[in-house]
């Protein structure tokens, strides 16, 4: 049940029309999403919990929609609680894996505020970004950063890249054990520091990709990123549509929305919807050839090959020729 107010509206018990689970829909700022830039000065509600004990005592206290203020799309990060700026560390199960929040003092800030960060790692202390300049945090947004994360079978010693704007300086770094990065598309900068691979790079509408190790890794800013789509192939029972970790996956940028994918014959066959004529293209995939491309079961009228490997583990890059707009 969501309510749009905290009235206890359909709580467990309360006759008629009675849900299993009671939900509120609410900000805890006041936030009004038809007025995305003003953002109220009120303190936040204290008496929640109290109230949902009241109302709906044998269910969790569940917020349903805590979207982080929207005005035409529903996301963002969460909501802003930097004096200016104030940093979390949040610690995972995972022992060396360290997430640090960055957000605004004073949620309603609409400043755009640089600042460094200091963070312990798995090589010793580090003050990001270390290749100079700053990181930035825009208006009443997080944004997250981590330490010692592991991506794929490589360590990421750490990140600064979260949902990046135009404009932005970001920053990662991975065991220089691993060969040299080599840049396969845009403009990067690569040094060595210490025992890492230190890259930077500044966000803008080109992506970036390069290639480190077994990773291909494509350095994206925000609005590019929505039209990338991971999407799981379809497994043998008992796994079957329910989503798992061990489900092989397909990556591609394909534009407005991706509902499924299959493999057949060769054949990449997607579904979904596009609100312009959008190309697709195949990032990553599990299988070793593609010979055509179908899009809501029209085959594509030519197909292109033009996989890019910069070593004989690196998964097939292909791309098709445009889709139109869906009606």
């Amino acid at each position: 049940m969501d309510n749009n107010f905290v009235r206890g509206f359909f709580a467990p018990g309360t006759g008629v029309g009675a849900v299993d689970l009671h939900e509120i829909d609410s900000y805890p700022p006041l936030y009004d999403c038809g007025h995305p830039y003003t953002w109220p000065t009120v303190r936040f509600p204290q008496n929640w919990q109290i109230t949902h004990k009241q109302q709906s005592p044998t269910t969790p206290f569940a917020i349903a929609v805590f979207q982080a203020g929207t005005g035409s799309r529903c996301v963002n990060r969460s909501y802003g609680i930097p004096e200016s700026l104030s940093g979390t560390p949040v610690f995972s199960t995972n022992p060396k894996t360290d997430f640090h929040v960055v957000r605004h003092a004073d949620f309603t800030s609409t400043e755009n505020n640089q600042y460094q960060l200091s963070v312990s790692t798995s090589t010793g202390n580090i003050t990001i970004p270390q290749l100079g300049g700053h990181l930035s945090l825009n208006g009443p947004g997080s944004i997250i950063h981590v330490t010692d994360y592991n991506v794929g079978s490589v360590n990421m010693i750490y990140s600064s890249f979260s949902t990046a704007g135009e404009g932005e300086t970001h920053e990662a770094a991975f065991p220089s054990h691993l060969s040299k990065p080599s840049v396969i598309e845009g403009h990067v900068t690569i040094k060595e520091r210490q025992s890492t691979w230190v890259i930077q790079w500044q966000t803008t509408s080109s992506r970036c990709v390069i290639q480190i190790g077994p990773l291909q890794v494509h350095l994206l800013w925000r609005n590019e990123a929505y039209l990338y789509w991971v999407l799981e192939l379809s497994a043998a029972e008992s796994i079957g549509n329910i989503s798992s970790l061990n489900k092989e996956k397909e990556l591609v940028k394909a534009g407005y929305l991706i509902r499924h994918v299959e493999i057949a014959d060769e054949e990449l066959q997607l579904g979904g919807d596009v609100n312009s004529t959008t190309g697709v293209e195949v990032i990553s995939t599990p299988v070793s050839r593609i010979t055509a491309i179908t899009f809501n079961e029209t085959l594509s009228p030519s197909f292109k090959d033009v996989r890019r490997k910069t070593s004989s583990s690196d998964p097939p890059h292909t791309t098709t020729s445009r889709h139109p707009k869906s009606d």
